[in-house]
């Protein structure tokens, strides 16, 4: 699995000790395990089998990362043609037909293992349809589709996920678009390990980023989250 570095193309070593000390894509948070019924819906079975394929193959994890773009991009054409109002033959604005709508809504927005949510905007993946492509995107080394991944999820249930994608613009260096990602959507209201561990990251006095990172602390679950939170301290000089 690519380090931190290796997904960065301005660090010059593959074991940068400033950064998270761990592979980054064992950070992404949500991943669906195996019994998560999202992982069989028809809509994107065949690309979840692609990224079970993958292993950490960077070549076959960027074609399944593909292959969700691919399979997703056909759900949201489906949307549009169930909430379309085609026109008459005279030209006149046609009649909603809800049964289409519904149909759509209960197969892939409702249903238990739907791959899909209503955002603020518009459909968009669901958290464990995001983690998985962004997980497959980060294992590709294609830093900017998990960026992408990141800005495609608006909920506060996705909050984990936009953090992975400002902790990757950190380690590029680039603090103007770190925070301008922690504003998208409904920005990152509290969860898990990751929001406060790159709030801390974010932080402008040393008070706001001890508190955070002590959080972040708090919320370790595993062996990676604690080697990346020893690697911050030393980076923020806030040393427990």
């Amino acid at each position: 699995m690519a380090t931190l570095a290796l997904l960065q193309a301005p660090l010059a070593h593959a074991d940068d000790p400033h950064w998270t000390g761990a592979s980054p894509c064992t950070l992404i948070e949500g991943v669906p395990g195996e019994g998560h019924p999202v992982r069989h819906a028809p809509a994107i079975a065949s690309a979840v089998s692609a990224l079970d394929r993958a292993g950490f193959d960077p070549l076959k994890n960027g074609k399944a990362h593909d292959l969700f773009v691919k399979m997703l991009d056909g759900l949201y054409a489906q949307a549009e043609r169930a909430f379309a109002l085609p026109p008459t033959r005279q030209g006149k604005p046609g009649t909603f037909a809800p049964g289409a709508a519904q149909r759509f809504l209960s197969a892939n927005v409702l249903a238990a293992n739907a791959p899909l949510r209503v955002g603020l905007e518009r459909f968009e993946p669901s958290p464990e349809v995001a983690a998985m492509m962004m997980l497959a995107a980060c294992r590709a080394s294609r830093v900017d589709d998990v960026i992408a991944e990141a800005r495609s999820v608006t909920l506060p249930e996705s909050a984990s996920l936009r953090a992975f994608g400002v902790l990757m613009l950190l380690a590029r260096g680039d603090h103007d678009g770190a925070r301008e990602l922690a504003t998208v959507g409904t920005g990152l209201p509290d969860e898990g390990f990751l929001v406060p561990y790159v709030q801390a990251d974010l932080a402008v006095t040393k008070d706001e980023r001890v508190a955070l990172h002590a959080l972040a602390g708090r919320r370790r679950h595993n062996g990676d989250q604690d080697v990346a939170w020893q690697a911050q301290a030393a980076r923020l000089e806030v040393m427990p």
